[in-house]
């Protein structure tokens, strides 16, 4: 998105003496292909997605989301999944061995109906309520 935006002449050039950490970021998060230098754009944030689940309630626990659909029986109306549509289809397409980005109509396609194989399994999409289910034992 920051390329379309340079190109579209949206995103002016950052005065980075003004900009506190930049010594800080990852070597991979510097200069990157689509902002050489990181003229525009910083990363505001990183990190991973991963499962949550309470090890007393899911035994033996699950090693990959494939447990979400080899075990949609067990889990119906149990899981939760983030209220991100690029993170739960991202994870869907990761799971056909897809890249997390894919823009390819075909593997999007294969995501979004393995997703809806799911739907029994989900109880609600949120962003931080899955903490207290986790604390009432649900």
């Amino acid at each position: 998105m920051v390329q379309q935006m340079i190109d579209l002449k949206l995103l002016q050039d950052l005065d980075q003496a003004k900009l506190k950490g930049l010594d800080n970021l990852l070597s991979n998060f510097k200069n990157p292909v689509y902002d050489p230098n990181n003229r525009h754009s910083v990363p505001a944030v990183w990190g991973t997605t991963g499962l949550v689940y309470n090890s007393s309630q899911l035994i033996p626990p699950p090693q990959d989301r494939d447990y979400l659909w080899q075990n949609k029986k067990k889990l119906s109306r149990r899981v939760t999944l983030f209220n991100d549509v690029r993170e739960v289809i991202g994870a869907t397409l990761k799971s056909l061995g897809y890249s997390y980005n894919s823009t390819d109509p075909k593997q999007l396609e294969a995501a979004c109906k393995k997703l809806q194989t799911l739907k029994s399994a989900i109880a609600n999409f949120t962003t931080d309520g899955w903490r207290d289910q986790l604390l009432t034992d649900e």
